[in-house]
């Protein structure tokens, strides 16, 4: 069943992760993944997140499912940290950063049928994937020049300039 799968391939990136455990610096700290490991790989709870954890519990006075938005307050209070005030924007909350791709690849193909998706080159191999399951055709423009640790700017703007109108572009 699973040979008719296509394979994903790794991640250049993960080249990075192996760079990190190369590095003999005592003091390093890995954010490639999004989150702080210690020594052992185990993503350690600070003590302030334990804290505003067990404030929630002693507040928390039912277990019903959140609305299908997500938690109200937290994404106006997200809306307004990132657009400000605004009244033409909607925000919805997802489980991840790949369930919000998925579901902003789905809110394009319902609004938009025939944009194609823009992403940033390079970007995480499971972003095209998550993209195309949704309908959309991908592509791409020049975002980072890897060899030298920057951003790509006037290649960036260059064909960004160029991106027809009525698609979209991932930021």
């Amino acid at each position: 069943m699973f040979d008719r799968l296509d394979r994903i391939p790794l991640e250049s990136k993960y080249a990075v992760e192996e760079e990190f455990q190369k590095d003999p610096h005592p003091r390093k700290f890995n954010l490639h993944t999004g989150v702080y490991k210690n020594d052992q790989g185990e993503c350690a709870i600070l003590s302030c997140v334990r804290r505003a954890e067990e404030r929630v519990l002693r507040a928390q006075a039912t277990k019903n499912y959140l609305d299908i938005a997500g938690a109200a307050e937290f994404r106006n209070v997200t809306q307004e940290l990132l657009l400000g005030r605004v009244t033409h924007a909607a925000t919805v909350q997802t489980p991840g950063g790949t369930a919000a791709l998925r579901v902003a690849g789905e809110f394009v193909r319902a609004a938009y049928p025939n944009a194609r998706m823009w992403l940033p080159e390079p970007t995480w191999t499971n972003h095209h994937a998550v993209f195309a399951a949704a309908g959309l055709q991908v592509r791409t423009y020049p975002h980072a020049r890897e060899d030298e640790h920057a951003l790509a700017f006037e290649a960036m703007i260059g064909a960004l300039e160029a991106v027809p109108e009525g698609d979209v572009v991932l930021f």
